[in-house]
């Protein structure tokens, strides 16, 4: 150590006394650098001082230390105290980064707590609990939550979606009210509980492909605590009204059964079977088989004997058929070798008496001897007719096909996809209500040529409840009036080029449809109705209330509005998309299907738009037929089916211009409204090399329309000259044309037809007279129509009136 005066003992020109400093030297540590005597620095005050100079003005105070001149130094030095040079800067750097640290956590704490969006107000009752239990750790900080999961005084609530991705433990979990919980696995999900050592006690187990419950006793029940399936070691309970097996292979129980009653699914048959033993029902107060729909059948190979002990055995039928009733014939004769099937009828005078088991019985009042009442029903089976509104049984299938095309125009090639015709409709359907504002069952008329927006209309008063009178475009100003008046119409669509002829048949609202985006002075623009917000169908849609009111001449007299109800067109669409009728078909590939057939007649409505829509086909609407857009459309579109009248038959075969190539893309061809002829049918036939089904149809408006249709899956379904068979749910008999009795004819002989069938009209609007001369008794229509059946009940209409399809 040496004695380095850095600070003189007496009073410098700063005015403060310092005393000596004693430092080692520089030698044993480097870091002190040594001053050049000529320009020492006081590295405190910041003066210069020469060595001599600060030696001779500050007389040395060493204190008891003296400086040895053989210390190295020779002499005296002044020494500066700090760091320097590159070890400086490396502190400064350091400190630097550090404070660069110090704002850097400070901005990530601010951004994560904005970011996971802590919230520092709490709950009232929450801040009040945490104070009255100060050494609780749970919470420490005036903090309600975090993000979407917040403190609460019951625990905590989450507000969106959790992710664990460990074990969750609770004691409870609970959604807002209103509000479900969903809980979700990309694997298994298992629930369980356990006791207080840890044992197990049951368990629900969600896998991939199955679903498991370990539990001593399994219960469902509602939310009155109806036990709805109870389930443990001793019975199962189904407490509902009834246990559906809807599997084909059934239910198989291996011991005894005991339930008060066994029914199969509506359309289905029941079926009790003992694959290799009896099968004994047991009843001490009574066996009751009873089938509401449907035929029970007993088969047996011996004997089958009805016995009563004390009793009698009744057979309380309309009808008791005796099949293979041997009959009693001269002994000079041979036997016949075909037994037929008889009835036993009972005349009014108690008299029995045997019909062919498919005709019925029947008497009339002025008759002493009982005669049948010959009715045909329909081939095939029955087809389950909802009882639903028009637009629900239109839309049904609407997921299955959004994005298909629905309806495309021939000429300007305008489109819409089914989606965009559930929208626009929709958007109809809110104008009609909210806009003109019209109740429940008033009346749309519609004065339109073929085009792509024909079913926006149509739906979107459906779905407000409506009824809609479709109007011949070909009709004058005169005849349109006298219809829109008749029918009460609220208000009319049109086409620009036929509103002048509207405006000059009614003052009402005029909604005016055109391709363009303007609209006629004092007409409503159908683009900007259709474009608005959309709308949910009227609830209180009735399936009897009116939805179309198409005009008929019927048998006599000026056009009458035709009441065709949801159900009697939900009906007819059902039957002729039958199993054995089903012209169109539905799935994966797309029908076309032209329509040239005027929409606003019954026949290009239902049998054509319609049902195309119902199946998910593309509809070519062609505004205006002729035979060179005929021929266009043969060639431009690969056409499915076909649907025309004779004319265009005709055309088929005779054109110069139609080659075979041109229609054999065609699957079926059915003519309607007229019959067509046999030669007709066989030229069709030698062009297409039978390659092509051709069958023909008949209907009428006032059953909207179908009632007999060929069918290529039926036999005996097709023959030349003829109509067909009744559709499903139908039935029709032939009277005599004078009106003399009520009663059918037998086959081969002509006669006035007469229909009965979901599909028969409600009645003529406003027309009890004319409702009262084509009603018989029972709900048997009237057609007008003279027609016959042959052996195979294939019936052969002619036409004597307009109304047929």
């Amino acid at each position: 150590m040496i004695n380095v005066p850095i600070f003189p003992t007496k009073t410098d020109r700063t005015g403060y006394r310092r005393d000596p400093v004693i430092f080692p030297t520089a030698d044993k540590f480097p870091f002190f650098t040594r001053a050049e005597p000529p320009s020492a620095v006081d590295t405190l005050t910041g003066f210069r001082m020469k060595t001599s100079e600060a030696a001779a003005s500050d007389p040395p105070d060493t204190g008891g230390h003296g400086s040895d001149p053989s210390d190295g130094f020779g002499g005296r030095y002044n020494f500066r105290i700090g760091i320097y040079g590159w070890r400086k800067r490396c502190l400064y750097i350091l400190i630097l980064v550090l404070l660069v640290m110090v704002i850097v956590n400070l901005a990530l704490t601010l951004w994560v707590l904005k970011v996971m969006e802590f919230s520092s107000e709490m709950p009232s009752k929450l801040r009040n609990l945490l104070h009255s239990r100060p050494s609780s750790n749970v919470i420490s900080a005036n903090m309600e939550g975090m993000g979407q999961l917040k403190i609460v005084s019951g625990g905590l609530r989450l507000e969106g979606k959790a992710f664990v991705l460990d074990t969750l433990i609770a004691s409870s979990i609970k959604s807002r009210t209103g509000q479900p919980i969903i809980v979700e696995s990309s694997r298994n999900l298992t629930l369980s509980s356990r006791s207080k050592n840890g044992l197990l006690n049951n368990m629900i187990f969600l896998g991939n492909d199955r679903f498991e419950c370990l539990a001593n006793n399994f219960k469902v029940m509602d939310d009155r605590g109806v036990v709805l399936f109870s389930a443990d070691n001793r019975e199962v309970v189904v407490g509902s009204e009834s246990l559906r097996v809807a599997g084909e292979g059934g239910a198989a129980f291996s011991g005894s059964v005991q339930t008060t009653l066994v029914r199969a699914e509506p359309g289905n048959d029941l079926r009790l079977e003992s694959p290799t033993r009896s099968l004994e029902l047991h009843g001490p107060q009574g066996v009751h088989l009873e089938s509401r729909g449907g035929k029970i059948k007993i088969v047996s190979l011996n004997d089958i004997s009805f016995k009563s002990e004390v009793g009698s055995v009744r057979l309380e039928a309309s009808s008791v058929v005796m099949p293979m009733l041997p009959t009693a014939i001269p002994t000079s004769k041979p036997a016949p070798n075909k037994n037929e099937i008889f009835q036993l009828c009972v005349c009014n005078n108690g008299r029995l008496f045997l019909v062919p088991s498919h005709l019925h019985c029947a008497a009339e009042d002025d008759d002493r001897i009982c005669r049948t009442d010959c009715i045909i029903s329909a081939k095939g089976d029955q087809v389950q007719i909802p009882k639903i509104s028009l637009h629900e049984f239109m839309w049904r299938n609407l997921e299955r096909w959004p994005d298909k095309t629905a309806t495309v125009c021939f000429e300007s090639q305008r489109s819409y996809t089914y989606h965009q015709l559930y929208k626009k409709s929709s958007s109809i359907t809110r104008f009609l209500r909210d806009g003109v504002r019209l109740r429940k069952q008033e009346t749309v008329g519609v004065v339109l040529p073929n085009i792509p927006e024909y079913p926006i209309v149509l739906l979107g008063a459906a779905q407000a409840g409506l009824r809609i009178t479709t109007c011949n475009p070909n009709y004058t100003p005169d005849e349109i009036k006298r219809q829109l008046l008749d029918s009460e119409s609220r208000i009319v669509f049109t086409s620009r080029d036929l509103l002048p002829f509207v405006r000059q048949a009614t003052d009402v609202p005029i909604v005016e449809i055109s391709d363009r985006n303007d609209v006629t002075a004092g007409a409503i623009s159908f683009h900007e109705v259709a474009s608005g917000e959309g709308y949910e169908p009227v609830s209180d849609v009735n399936v009897d209330d009116v939805i179309f009111l198409p005009y008929s001449s019927g048998t006599t007299g000026l056009p009458k509005g035709v009441q065709l109800t949801h159900y009697n067109v939900v009906a007819n669409l059902c039957q002729i998309t039958a199993p054995h009728f089903g012209l169109i078909r539905s799935g994966h590939e797309q029908d076309v299907i032209p329509g040239f057939l005027p929409f606003f007649h019954i026949y290009g409505l239902v049998v054509v738009l319609l049902q195309a829509l119902v199946q998910g086909a593309k509809v070519v609407v062609m505004p205006k037929f002729t035979s060179d857009n005929f021929i266009k459309l043969l060639k431009n579109y690969k056409t499915d089916v076909l649907f025309g009248i004779p004319l265009v038959v005709i055309m088929a075969n005779n054109h110069p211009a139609i080659k075979r190539e041109d229609l054999m893309s065609i699957r079926t061809l059915m003519s309607g409204a007229a019959p067509l002829g046999a030669s007709d049918v066989e030229l069709f036939r030698s062009k297409t090399k039978n390659k092509i089904n051709i069958i023909q149809g008949y209907g009428m408006t006032e059953t909207s329309p179908v009632t007999v249709i060929q069918s290529n899956s039926l036999e005996n379904g097709i023959k030349i000259g003829g109509s067909g068979f009744l559709v499903p749910n139908t039935e029709a008999k032939i009277i005599p044309v004078d009106g003399s009795s009520k009663l059918g004819l037998g086959p081969n002989q002509s006669g006035e037809l007469v229909i009965k069938g979901p599909q028969v009209m409600a009645g003529y609007y406003n027309n009890p007279e004319a409702n009262s001369d084509i009603f018989l008794e029972e709900g048997w229509l009237k057609t007008g129509d003279i027609a016959h059946y042959d052996e195979h009940e294939h019936f052969y209409c002619r036409q004597l009136n307009s109304r047929r399809s």
